[in-house]
């Protein structure tokens, strides 16, 4: 046995010699040693030496797959790549002396090593080809990885393995038998690797070359019946959606025989169930083509139920069909296809209904309409209208806070999880305690907060944590470094020559640009000067007025006068608003492609107040006058301001006796939530305007109609939870809020699919909210709404309280058709006063 220092000294020899002496010394150096031997040899002579100094010699190729891990060959040769020409030439030349020194290596290196080779990018594609097929075709191995098939495909699609060019083909089956071990085995790896699905070759760029393999490979009745169960078994996988295109595309391609179908039946039933609706859609096409009479037609039944309460209504639609023919050739099963259907019939589109009742037997509807007492009387249950007043008010009176809830709050808040509304109290609970009586772990997350959270180029940051961390370090005798809110910053670029502002703090810049020279190294062209600005508008934007009332709390506790710091919200104002169209005014840097250049909706006391230049804390805190000016800066604030949902929880704290002006400051956010996802304030937003005991006027219900329309499901569904819990209290106006979604509906602001579906959630909540709902949709269509979604669930809900609407003569007209709106507007035409279990419960809930 040859040790490791023997064969060190032969590396040596290798090293030092040259032509056939090197190569025989560098053979036996190799022969029989371990991967254990090769990593500590390499750690003596690095093998990438070799290559990279004298380029792909017999020695330096020996050296490099003897020695090299398989990291350190691909990157060697692609290093070795970037200076010279490609390998292309000596592809064949270099694949033999790489497969010579890799052939004593074990197999998890072999693995390793070709699907490395797989997945990188080498400049001699050739080289690249022929040493992943020259290590499958040894037989030792067989990758797969999702980066060997893409490679593969990739190969078996190519034109010419040298060229980037593809062009049309069709002898992708013949190379599929030439490719190693590829018809056996890997072939079937594609339909069994998650990725492979999708890959563009498969099924877009060269696609057509693919079918015509497939329909060739389809011609041996056996390796038909196998291409059958791999398309149908891949899609059940569990692969997302979009990995699953080219399974559907080779089984439609394979065209089944209803004999083929019914072989497979039990798999098509699993596909049936799967979620991907395109896999859902193939089991159906495949279904409704096979003989009914030889499935197991009550396995299909009760497979159907998953079908028909997806949201895919061309998926719904589809099964209903195969459900009427499955009646035809199994009536014994009418009964049971009846219970099924009858369990989703409220829940269907309303063109759908129809065909789905006629499914449900006359008995099962009945049943299902016997759910409440004298559910087919005729007389309709009374719901009482909401209050239509304020609820009485009395805030609870802060609760004193000993030493352990105080460290526990400030830590919160330290964090970023605590509740805004508590900082008042927090500020006044420092006033009375001693420095050293808080702990000192919590000053040295004060601490941390400030090195971190403080953005030296956004000093008007009004970051929750970072003010409380200030007043922490303060209150022990240090001094924060922290930059006060200024203002809402303004950026301005001067030219040369002009001018400074004089509300302008100027900071100046040198640049410098260079080129190439002849020498190859860069010159010096030009230097310049850039001046720029920043200017600070004075504002009394919630996050201003908190930023001042944070600052005041560490000011005021550290010379003694805690007074100063302490903020009332103001009492209420009753005012009469009016809904006007905003011009954005620039942010930062301009205007915002968020904001855009349109006007958003905002709101104005119809009798404006003045607003002395000195105003005190209430004059500011409802002062919404310059909103539309400083549309862009709410907006930048909502979507990057550290903190920004407790500064809405202490602004909802503040303006708790006035929620419509809460709305009113809130309305850039929420357009803005309509347009992106990354808003934040949404939630403690809604949550003020939901629990509030007052009715909201044109702002609030205005608010509430933008969420219900915002670009995220979570946002739409805290505004229906907001509008569901005024509901439940009699606050919501449904004349006035539907006159909000109606206004917003007609300006483009909302879109009438978010509001439905946000709508819907909200009358799940309680039996009274869908009551409120349902009197929100009747008065949006009494205006002449007819967007057939909202129709549509105004058709459902009034089936569910018994209650008849009354359709518009205008509208009369358009309940002709099979349109989905017809179909909505017949039901309400035809709708029979009733009572049902629904409206006895809402009833009930409104007399609380």
């Amino acid at each position: 046995m040859t040790t490791v220092a023997e064969r060190r000294a032969l590396l040596k020899t290798a090293a030092d010699s040259h032509g056939a002496e090197a190569l025989a010394a560098l053979r036996t150096a190799l022969a029989g040693a371990s991967e254990a031997d090769r990593k500590t040899l390499a750690r003596s002579r690095p093998p990438s030496r070799w290559f990279l100094a004298e380029g792909p010699t017999p020695r330096a190729c020996l050296a490099l797959g003897g020695l090299g891990s398989a990291k350190l060959i691909v990157d060697t040769i692609s290093t070795g790549e970037g200076f010279g020409p490609t390998y292309d030439a000596r592809a064949g030349v270099l694949t033999d002396q790489l497969m010579a020194a890799v052939a004593d290596r074990d197999d998890a290196f072999l693995l390793d090593l070709v699907e490395r080779v797989a997945d990188c990018w080498w400049r001699s594609y050739a080289l690249k080809q022929a040493l992943v097929v020259g290590i499958v075709a040894t037989g030792r191995v067989l990758p797969r990885s999702v980066e060997y098939l893409r490679f593969m495909v990739q190969e078996l699609t190519r034109v010419d393995s040298t060229d980037d060019c593809y062009q049309p083909e069709t002898d992708v089956a013949g190379r599929i038998a030439t490719w190693p071990r590829c018809h056996d085995e890997s072939l079937w790896h594609l339909f069994e690797t998650e990725g492979i699905g999708e890959n563009h070759f498969l099924t877009d760029q060269e696609g057509g070359q693919w079918d015509t393999a497939i329909a060739t490979l389809a011609a041996d009745p056996e390796t038909r019946a196998r291409l059958l169960d791999a398309s149908l078994g891949a899609l059940l996988r569990d692969f997302p959606a979009r990995s699953v295109r080219w399974y559907l595309q080779v089984h439609r391609l394979l065209d089944p025989t209803a004999a083929e179908i019914g072989e497979r039946a039990a798999t098509c039933l699993a596909v049936l169930q799967t979620q991907p609706g395109t896999a859902v859609g193939l089991a159906q096409e495949l279904f409704t083509r096979a003989e009914l009479t030889t499935l197991d037609a009550t396995a299909l039944v009760d497979a159907s139920a998953a079908v028909l309460r997806r949201t895919e209504k061309k998926l719904r639609k589809t099964q209903l069909g195969l459900l009427a023919a499955l009646v035809k050739t199994h009536p014994d099963l009418a009964a049971r296809v009846s219970d099924a259907v009858a369990e989703v019939v409220a829940e269907l589109p309303s063109d759908l209904v129809p065909a789905a009742r006629r499914l449900v037997l006359t008995e099962a509807a009945d049943g299902a309409n016997a759910e409440g007492a004298d559910d087919r009387s005729g007389t309709p249950v009374v719901v009482p209208p909401p209050r239509g007043t304020d609820l009485p008010v009395s805030w609870p009176a802060p609760t004193a806070l000993d030493r352990d809830e105080l460290a526990d709050l400030l830590a919160e808040q330290l964090e970023g999880v605590g509740d805004g509304a508590d900082l008042p109290r927090l500020v006044e609970a420092l006033d009375t305690t001693a420095p050293g009586e808080l702990p000192d772990a919590l000053l040295d997350r004060a601490r941390a907060v400030l090195a971190v959270v403080v953005d030296p180029w956004t000093p008007d940051i009004a970051s929750p944590r970072r003010h409380v961390a200030a007043i922490l370090l303060a209150r022990s005798g240090e001094s924060p470094p922290i930059v006060d809110f200024a203002g809402f910053e303004q950026r301005v670029m001067l030219r040369a020559g002009e001018p400074v502002p004089d509300d302008v703090v100027v900071e100046e810049h040198t640049l410098d640009s260079y080129q190439l020279g002849d020498t190859g190294e860069e010159e010096l062209v030009d230097t310049w000067t850039v001046r720029s600005g920043r200017r600070f508008i004075p504002t009394h934007a919630p996050e201003a007025l908190f930023a001042q009332a944070m600052t005041q709390g560490r000011l005021g506790g550290c010379s003694g006068h805690t007074e100063t710091a302490r903020r009332t919200p103001p009492e209420r104002q009753v005012v009469a608003w009016r809904r006007v169209l905003l011009r954005p005014g620039p942010g930062p840097w301009g205007h915002d492609p968020v904001v855009g250049g349109g006007r958003r909706p905002g709101w104005l006391p119809a009798e404006p107040v003045p607003v002395p230049e000195h105003p005190d804390f209430a004059q500011a805190v409802l002062d919404v006058a310059d909103v539309g000016a400083e549309f862009t800066y709410r907006v930048h604030a909502a979507r990057w301001q550290d903190g920004f949902d407790q500064i809405v929880q202490w602004t909802a704290w503040v303006l708790r006796d006035n929620p419509d002006t809460l709305a009113a400051h809130a309305h850039p956010m929420l357009c803005a939530a309509t347009e992106v996802a990354n808003v934040r304030g949404i939630g403690p937003l809604f949550a003020a305007l939901g629990r509030s005991p007052y009715v909201l006027a044109g702002p609030g219900l205005s608010a509430l109609a933008l969420g219900l329309s915002a670009k995220t499901p979570e946002h739409r569904t805290l505004a229906a939870e907001a509008v569901a819990e005024l509901a439940e209290r009699g606050l919501l106006r449904p004349d006035l809020f539907a006159e909000q979604i109606a206004t917003h509906l007609a300006d483009g602001y909302v879109i009438a699919g978010r509001v439905t579906q946000a709508l819907s959630d909200a009358a799940t909540v309680s039996a009274l909210a869908g009551h409120r709902v349902l009197l929100t949709l009747a008065a949006l269509l009494a205006d002449g709404v007819a967007v057939s979604k909202l129709v549509e669930l105004t058709a459902r809900l009034a089936a569910d309280y018994g209650t008849p609407i009354a359709v518009p003569d205008a509208l009369t007209p358009r309940a002709k058709g099979s349109t989905v709106l017809a179909a909505a507007l017949r039901a309400l035409r035809d709708q029979q006063p009733r009572r049902t279990e629904l409206a006895v419960l809402a009833a009930e809930q409104a007399e609380r």
